[in-house]
Protein backbone atom coordinates (compact mmCIF):
# COMPACT_ATOMS: atom_id res chain seq x y z
CA UNK A 1 0.00 0.00 0.00
CA UNK A 2 1.53 3.37 -0.69
CA UNK A 3 2.26 5.95 2.15
CA UNK A 4 1.09 9.19 2.54
CA UNK A 5 3.87 12.13 1.59
CA UNK A 6 2.24 15.30 1.91
CA UNK A 7 -1.71 15.69 2.95
CA UNK A 8 -3.40 18.77 1.58
CA UNK A 9 -5.65 19.67 3.63
CA UNK A 10 -8.24 18.13 6.62
CA UNK A 11 -12.06 18.69 6.45
CA UNK A 12 -15.36 18.35 8.03
CA UNK A 13 -15.74 14.72 9.67
CA UNK A 14 -11.79 14.02 9.42
CA UNK A 15 -12.17 13.59 5.60
CA UNK A 16 -8.27 14.73 3.97
CA UNK A 17 -7.03 14.78 0.78
CA UNK A 18 -3.39 13.29 0.63
CA UNK A 19 -0.35 13.24 -2.30
CA UNK A 20 1.10 9.16 -2.57
CA UNK A 21 4.65 8.45 -2.63
CA UNK A 22 3.78 6.33 -5.79
CA UNK A 23 2.19 9.36 -7.17
CA UNK A 24 -1.23 8.64 -6.73
CA UNK A 25 -3.59 10.74 -4.31
CA UNK A 26 -5.67 9.04 -1.74
CA UNK A 27 -8.75 10.71 -0.66
CA UNK A 28 -10.47 9.10 3.03
CA UNK A 29 -11.03 9.83 5.81
CA UNK A 30 -8.86 9.56 9.25
CA UNK A 31 -10.10 5.53 10.49
CA UNK A 32 -12.14 4.99 8.00
CA UNK A 33 -12.24 4.07 4.54
CA UNK A 34 -10.01 5.61 1.78
CA UNK A 35 -9.60 5.54 -1.73
CA UNK A 36 -6.66 6.10 -3.81
CA UNK A 37 -6.20 7.00 -7.47
CA UNK A 38 -3.54 6.38 -9.37
CA UNK A 39 -1.87 8.90 -11.69
CA UNK A 40 -3.36 7.56 -14.75
CA UNK A 41 -6.62 6.97 -13.47
CA UNK A 42 -9.42 8.73 -15.54
CA UNK A 43 -10.69 10.67 -11.94
CA UNK A 44 -7.26 11.92 -11.09
CA UNK A 45 -7.54 15.26 -12.04
CA UNK A 46 -10.87 15.39 -10.62
CA UNK A 47 -10.15 14.47 -7.47
CA UNK A 48 -7.09 16.12 -7.13
CA UNK A 49 -8.83 19.34 -7.60
CA UNK A 50 -11.02 18.84 -4.60
CA UNK A 51 -11.01 20.86 -1.93
CA UNK A 52 -12.09 21.50 1.70
CA UNK A 53 -15.61 22.21 0.06
CA UNK A 54 -16.70 19.88 -2.61
CA UNK A 55 -14.73 17.05 -0.76
CA UNK A 56 -17.62 15.93 1.16
CA UNK A 57 -20.00 15.26 -1.14
CA UNK A 58 -17.64 13.51 -3.68
CA UNK A 59 -16.46 11.21 -0.69
CA UNK A 60 -19.78 10.52 0.23
CA UNK A 61 -21.04 9.53 -3.27
CA UNK A 62 -17.78 7.36 -3.17
CA UNK A 63 -18.50 5.47 0.08
CA UNK A 64 -22.43 4.92 -1.12
CA UNK A 65 -21.57 3.77 -4.72
CA UNK A 66 -18.18 1.24 -3.08
CA UNK A 67 -17.70 0.41 0.27
CA UNK A 68 -21.29 -0.08 0.78
CA UNK A 69 -21.33 -3.19 -1.07
CA UNK A 70 -17.72 -4.31 0.13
Amino acid sequence: MPHITNIRFHAIYDLFLADLDNGGIRIGMVGGVIFDYSRNHPRYNEVSNLTPHTIEEFYDDLYLKHAIDC
